[in-house]
């Protein structure tokens, strides 16, 4: 191929190039120059000041997907710009399959296609199984470089964002149906990749500073077209609009075509970086949050992209050392195993009902309990904020996720919640289920089928039995940098008892009003606490605890569940270690319904539930462990509906426990002094240094200091209590507890003590 003056090539496998300092100098008067000087502009300003070049003094102007309506559709995308932004690397990465598929001889959307992503990347890219996390760093170095994501323009203000990529670019006759089009399912039918709907790239607009400047450049790849030319059109939003609202338009030639410019390599990347071929989007004054493109947005766009197809390379244009220095960005899955693990405590998955959601299981991370780890440091929130600690993935990309607090609340796990991270991965998601997510794909739609996988991830997280032992482990381990001040609790009782409005606003906990323990709260769940057995590699028995294969189970006749519990020497992670593996199969009766849990620590428990008449008999339960290369273990569970037990009345008003948390402890839950505390379902954390409680007792009395304490935690603790009720389901809740809570203990203090207030904080 025929290289330009000025363009000097680098080893073989790069796709950028930089020009000579002596290269020819573009004006804008061409084509040529017109886009060399789009590409080089560092901000809005220039890009005015380029559209004023005698170039576009002709050209015409038609709106993106050829209705003036656009911003029905470009407003409902991604509600944030990294999610938006992410669309563009998840389109580089199609389009780069879409070319290897081509180069093979095969049709993308035709009958010997690939089925799916993975088999594509096995096919094609070479990749072991279709998963990354296979490859060596060499082989992962290589594949970044088909799609790269590049920051330039001034150091200080919103940079541009460029994404550029090696796939099978386009013709510019076919960008009006392609690139510019909306909603025409292009790709609908292409079973290997992950676009769907034709509009979710233009998600990135509305985060394109005040004038919504994207430039879009692509040739066709030279290996399946040659003579391919370079097309290029800049969109924005339509200035001057007088409508209710905006929308979004491209430029023309006068003649209605795309603009183009001959074949060969461009310098259209920052520093006279060049291209070949392939597709390149600049979005300029691109609002990322944060300024560091290396590390924040890097570390964000891991989160979204879970476990992308293919790794993505991220530079940092603006800056020299290690900020420009280029990462490969290979989601939080793959970093869990290759920079992360000494920080993993657990990892494993776990059996769920998810089988009609097109999966059986939910992988499980647990992270050093920060007592655990150097400095005192909890490393979860470097992996997954508060906001996403159960992902839900397609093809790697997170399509919704919900917060911690809901491992909290609906899980039951108090401790294990700010550790955890869930995910769930639904590429095989049925037809028939897929609108529970909405096109953006960064969140779901409020339907049954959305709130029956919710419930099910939640109650199948919290009942599993290798779960809840890590909770009683964590729980432990939380105790040893808190206080449990009984003395609190006792005031905290007393105030509920003289005050019967208090409990209007309370939510269930674990601690009734007169300080007894209802019965059964603070137990382990049946089967759940077992102490770690010797295992075997193959299993060798799966039997009750008296040595058959066959006993007697009651269940409740008005639907509450039971649970049957197995002995076997099957190991924790039997049915989901990738070789030698064996499958947990039970058999219901028509009266039974339910779902097993798979072997942990030397059991297998079964929950059962059903309804009938007491005495009568509601059928055998036949539980079935498989095993490679030899015959099953079966048991025989012969299940009988019982009375329900009649349930204690329970004493007073549930109330969450109370807890100190001192100055030592903040490092394990990232506290601060500003810190006021932590509410969740069973109890509240306090921050005993609190600095807007050491300032007020700093001009007080010395001897008052206990008092004041007691005073700033009932205040906070009901305070706490209250707004977890009213809020606690709310998606916003932590950041409603958080600025919610510090004006009370702005204001608390000064209120319980006639005008005495603290120094400005």
């Amino acid at each position: 191929m025929a290289v330009p003056a000025g363009i000097a090539r680098l080893r073989p496998g790069h796709f950028f190039r930089r020009a000579g300092k002596n290269g020819p100098v573009e004006t804008a008067r061409t084509g040529r120059g017109a886009l060399l000087a789009l590409a080089r502009a560092q901000g809005q300003a220039e890009v005015d000041g380029a559209l004023r070049g005698p170039f576009f003094k002709d050209v015409l102007w038609k709106p993106l997907g050829g209705t003036e309506n656009n911003y029905a559709v470009v407003s409902n995308q991604q509600s944030s710009p990294v999610n938006a932004l992410c669309e563009k690397p998840v389109n580089s990465i199609d389009h780069v399959l879409i070319k290897h598929c081509l180069l093979s001889g095969d049709r993308p959307a035709g009958r010997g296609a690939p089925a799916s992503m993975s088999e594509a990347l096995e096919r094609y890219m070479g990749v072991p199984g279709g998963d990354i996390a296979r490859l060596g760093a060499g082989r992962m170095r290589e594949l970044a470089q088909n799609v790269r994501v590049v920051a330039d323009g001034a150091k200080n203000s919103s940079p541009n964002i460029i994404v550029a990529d090696r796939g099978e670019g386009q013709e510019p006759d076919k960008f009006e149906t392609t690139l510019l089009s909306l909603q025409k399912g292009n790709k609908k039918r292409i079973k290997f990749v992950q676009g769907k709907y034709n509009m979710g790239g233009t998600g990135v607009l509305p985060f394109c500073g005040t004038r919504g400047y994207q430039l879009v450049a692509a040739r066709r790849s030279a290996r399946l077209q040659e003579g391919s030319e370079w097309g290029f059109t800049l969109i924005r939003e339509r200035p001057g609009v007088s409508d209710k609202t905006p929308w979004y338009e491209y430029f023309t030639g006068p003649d209605g075509r795309i603009c183009s410019v001959g074949g060969g390599a461009l310098p259209l990347l920052p520093g006279g970086g060049a291209l070949d071929d392939g597709c390149m989007v600049k979005m300029f004054c691109y609002e990322v949050p944060g300024q560091s493109i290396a590390r924040k947005l890097w570390s964000d766009m891991n989160g979204v992209l879970y476990s992308p197809p293919l790794p993505v390379m991220v530079e940092d244009s603006r800056f020299r050392g290690s900020a420009h220095n280029p990462r490969i960005m290979y989601g939080n899955r793959n970093l869990l195993e290759r920079e992360y693990s000494r920080h993993v405590h657990r990892s494993f998955s776990i059996k769920s009902r998810l089988r009609g959601f097109g999966t059986s299981r939910l992988d499980v991370t647990v992270f050093e309990h920060a007592s655990r780890s150097p400095g005192g440091k909890n490393v979860t929130r470097e992996l997954r904020p508060k906001s996403a600690a159960i992902l839900l993935t397609q093809n790697g990309q997170t399509h919704a996720a919900f917060r911690q607090s809901r491992l909290d609340s609906e899980a039951g796990l108090a401790s294990l919640a700010e550790y955890a991270m869930v995910h769930v991965d639904l590429t095989d998601l049925p037809p028939s289920k897929a609108k529970m997510f909405l096109a953006s794909r960064d969140r779901m739609r409020q339907s049954a089928d959305a709130k029956k996988l919710e419930e099910r991830i939640l109650e199948d997280v919290g009942e599993d039995g290798q779960v809840r032992a890590l909770e009683a482990e964590y729980k432990k381990l939380d105790e040893q940098t808190s206080v449990k001040d009984t003395s609190m609790n006792r005031a905290i009782e007393e105030a509920v008892k003289k005050n019967k409005m208090l409990a209007e606003i309370l939510a269930p906990g674990g601690t009734p009003a007169d300080g007894k323990p209802w019965e059964g709260a603070g137990e382990d769940r049946e089967g759940g606490g077992a102490g770690l057995r010797p295992s075997s590699y193959i299993p060798t028995y799966l039997r009750f605890k008296g040595g058959g294969v066959s006993g007697h189970k009651a269940v409740p006749s008005d639907g509450s569940a039971a649970y049957a519990v197995l002995e076997t020497d099957a190991p924790d992670d039997y049915t989901t270690r990738r070789q030698d593996a064996g499958s947990l199969e039970v058999r219901f009766p028509p009266a039974l319904g339910g779902s097993p849990h798979a072997p942990f620590g030397g059991r297998v428990k079964v929950k059962l539930s059903g309804e009938g008449e007491p005495s009568d008999d509601a059928g055998d339960v036949i539980v079935t462990l498989t095993r490679p290369r030899d015959s099953p273990l079966s048991c025989v569970i012969h299940a009988i509906f019982v009375e329900p037990k009649a349930r204690k009345k329970r004493s007073g008003v549930a109330l969450q426990s109370f807890r100190w948390v001192k100055k030592d402890g903040w490092a394990g839950l990232g506290w601060t002094a500003r810190t006021v505390a932590r509410a969740g379902k069973t109890e509240v954390l306090v921050n005993r240094n609190c600095e807007f409680l050491e300032q007020f007792q700093r001009h007080m009395p010395r001897s008052r200091a206990g008092e004041i304490a007691e005073r700033f935690g009932l205040h906070v603790f009901f305070a706490s209590v209250g707004l977890h009720s009213s809020h606690g389901d709310d998606a916003n809740y932590d950041e409603i507890y958080e600025k919610s809570i510090e004006a009370v203990a702005r204001s608390c203090l000064a209120a319980s003590y006639g005008g005495a207030r603290a120094r400005p904080g």
